[in-house]
Formats: structure tokens, sequence, C-alpha cells
């Protein structure tokens, strides 16, 4: 029997199209066809095939009625897929599982299909649209308990947070699926050597305000201080660009590249001594994996972190500095200036890095239980 898949999700972030790449690549090496509805917020071009069929959804910019628009577009999408027949499995993304579930009940979808119910992140922040996704999270997961066969989480620590908010999953099944790293792409540089005089900071993700950004610009201002001259690299987009864009026309030792293609990224981070995730103490971090650490560790970076429950898995390794997550300043700045006397010890380190990384962080290893769920057909 063919096995088959409908992934719907929305692909809001470059993590979700990371995710998205390296699943559907997986799947494809185990025969596995799909069709994934997903916004055009990313170019997908290369990730249809014979066996991947994309249905790419006009992403909305419209504030607080984004979730709504997103959804009612989904809807269609999903009902005009339901002509043709619903694969074996359907796994869709809280964030669009009120699409799934109006269509369903539209079309009188009976239960032919596992339905898995993904969940990578719960909602962050405290703004106005935070507290309506909140109710919309706290919606989908109450309708899981009668609705879904499965569900699909980052980590462990996201399964123990949803099974205390929500006392009515009885024995709802989980797989854990957590972030991995592709390490052919992301690589050391051929010279990797540390630094001989200039430390090579670099920061790639979102930057929006709340991710404890400021603190890099800190850690540069007292390796300053101690005589440590340091390069920051910024790569992302978000509230803070403007702020960034706008120091780095000042100081010719912060560059801002903005948002780049997934192509180029690689090479950014692997020219760097040290990759930097100023993790603060906020529940995204605490029921989350880390994907930057991995990037880093596959590049042969040493990383410049905090001690949230997300970088717990990481903490007994040598390349990595899980600073106090409420004032890692100091801890990061000690650890630059140790390394900064030691070269050798900060190869061998780059090294392990990369060893770790092959050896524990790979999608192969990160996708196996969801891969194996949708193979049971």
């Amino acid at each position: 029997m063919e096995k088959s898949l409908l992934w719907i999700n929305p692909t809001e972030g470059i993590a979700d199209f990371a995710v998205m790449e390296n699943t559907l690549r997986e799947l494809e090496r185990k025969g596995v066809s799909s069709i994934v509805i997903c916004s055009d917020r990313f170019k997908v071009d290369h990730l249809v095939s014979p066996l991947t069929e994309i249905v790419s959804i006009r992403h909305s910019k419209i504030p607080f009625l984004s979730t709504l628009i997103q959804n009612r577009r989904f809807y269609r999408a999903i009902c005009e897929i339901s002509k043709i027949g619903f694969p074996g499995n359907i796994m869709v993304d809280w964030r669009v599982f009120p699409a799934y579930y109006r269509a369903s009940r539209k079309i009188k979808h009976k239960r032919g299909s596992k339905l898995i119910l993904e969940d990578r992140s719960p909602p962050s922040g405290s703004s106005i649209k935070s507290k309506l996704q909140w109710k919309l999270y706290d919606w989908c997961w109450n309708k899981a308990s009668k609705n879904v066969d499965f569900a699909n989480v980052l980590v462990p620590e996201l399964e123990r947070f949803v099974k205390e908010r929500f006392s009515n999953l009885g024995n709802l099944n989980f797989i854990i699926t957590p972030s991995g790293v592709d390490t052919d792409r992301f690589r050391p540089a051929e010279n990797s050597d540390s630094y001989p005089e200039l430390v090579r900071i670099v920061y790639h993700g979102a930057l929006d305000k709340g991710r404890g950004l400021s603190r890099i610009l800190e850690l540069k201002s007292e390796l300053s201080e101690e005589g440590i001259r340091s390069k920051i690299t910024i790569v992302g987009d978000g509230d803070l660009s403007p702020f960034f864009q706008n120091i780095s026309k000042n100081d010719e030792e912060v560059v801002f590249l903005g948002r780049l293609e997934s192509s180029e990224l690689p090479k950014v981070v692997a020219e760097s001594d040290y990759g930097i995730l100023p993790l603060p103490d906020a529940l995204e971090w605490r029921v989350g994996s880390p994907l930057k650490v991995m990037e880093f560790a596959a590049s042969g970076l040493k990383c410049l972190t905090t001690d949230v429950k997300g970088t717990s898995p990481f903490s007994e390794e040598s390349w990595i500095c899980r600073a106090d997550r409420f004032s890692p300043i100091e801890e990061w700045k000690e650890a630059v200036i140790s390394d900064f006397s030691d070269s050798e010890r900060v190869n061998r380190e780059k090294v392990e890095a990369r060893k770790y990384a092959e050896e524990k962080m790979t999608w192969e290893a990160a996708l196996s239980d969801l891969i194996s769920l949708v193979m049971e057909g």
C-alpha cells in the first residue's frame, strides 16, 4: 500500500521552512508521497517532485486578522484536495487546525486517515495578537481530545506542558520530533582555525523584541574594554532590523545583512568563531529545541547561549557556554577571554562540535519517530 501524507502547515518563519524542507527530503527517501499546503512566504519550487506536491496559499499581512484570513484560505484548499480523496496520514499544525476541522465537517469526512496534530511551539509574547493566539491554541488542543489520533511535538518538555495545561487528552499518543540540522549544508569553513586578532560572532534568526538581542552589543562592549576586538554579524529580519541597521552604519565591526536566502546563510555562519543565541527566560525557550545551536555546531563554531531548558541537552559539551539566562554577559566574556589565550583547545572543541552534530543532530535522527508513524500506514 502506498504511504502518503497530507501536511497542512502555515510555514510562517525560517524555522518552519527548514523543518518542511528537511522533512520532505526524508519522506521522499522513504518513498512517501506528500501533498503540502503551506503559505507562499518562501520559494518552494525546488521541493516539488514526482512524490511531492506543493499547494501555496497567499499569506495575509493584515494585523490581527491574518490568522482568521489564513485559516479561511487553507480551508478552501483542503476542500479542493478532498475532492480527490485524503491520503492515509494527515498532519495539521495547530495554527491552521480550525481550517481542517471546519473542512472535515463540511465534506463529512469519515475518519479513514490517521490524524496528527503538530505543535512545534505555543504562542509567544504578551501582545494582543499573542493573547488571541492563546485562545486559538487552547481551542485546538481541547478539540484534539476527541478528534486526533496522535500529537507531534518538538521536545518532551512541550509534551509535559501540554498535558499539564489540558487535562482532557486522555490516552492521546505523543511522538517527539525535535529540530535537526543539515550537516551537508552547514559545514566548517575550509580554513576554520580560531581567530588570530578579531573575534567573529554571528547571530541569525528573528530580530524581534523579547529575544535578548541587546545582550549581543553588551558583550561586544565588554570585550572591547578587555582589549579584545570583535566583529558582530547580524542576519535576519524583524522589529529590530532598523536598530541594527543604524548601528552598522556607524560601527564597521557590526555587520547587518538582513534576511538571506537559505543558500547564502551557511557560508556566513561558517566564517565566524562563535554563534550567539542570547535566549531569555521565556516559555518558547523552555519548551523549545534551538535549531540555531545545531547549525552553529554543524558549522564547527563554539556557541554562546543561556541556560534555558531548551539548551539543556548540550550542558555537558565543551563547545557551548550556557550562561545564566538572567545575566549572561560576564560568563560569555570570561569564556571568550579564556578561549582567546588557548587557540589549540578552541580548535579541538570546534572539531568536537562538528562531530556532535554529525552523530546526534541530523534530520534523519530527529525525524525517525514521525517517519515510522507515517510508514505504518
